[in-house]
């Protein structure tokens, strides 16, 4: 990475792997709770789950953004010697777009703290 020129695009392309069918599968409605504390790899699971249409997003949106810097390389400033990171990878989680400075907004905005008890309502009421 280091060896590439500035504003050098990286792409990386899956083909889709078909599911396998399976006897004890769930089939059924898919809900994910999240929070301003939702960082990382479950704020990126998140963003997978609303963007492909999986299931639906319940609380806040989450403190891990769906566009972001990632990668630092660490160097010293010459007078001080203090240790400086630079970004040099610019991430784009599926579906972002480039304004996209945000966490992942969910489909039903609670209060965090509400989300379980508003969900349980949801399949509570979408039985009846």
């Amino acid at each position: 990475m280091i060896s590439k020129r500035n504003g050098s695009i990286e792409v990386e392309d899956y083909a889709l792997i078909k599911r396998k069918e399976l006897a004890n599968r769930f089939d059924g409605q898919l809900f994910i709770l999240t929070s301003p504390f939702t960082f990382s790899s479950a704020a990126d699971f998140t963003q997978a789950i609303h963007h492909y249409k999986l299931g639906k997003v319940v609380g806040q949106q989450t403190g891990g953004l769906i566009v972001s810097f990632g990668d630092i390389i660490t160097t010293h400033l010459p007078v001080t010697n203090m240790e400086l990171p630079i970004s040099h990878n610019l991430y784009y989680n599926m579906g972002a777009k480039e304004t996209d400075f945000r966490g992942v907004i969910p489909d039903y905005l609670v209060e965090y703290r509400e989300a379980l008890k508003f969900t349980l309502d949801l399949i509570k009421n979408s039985k009846s």
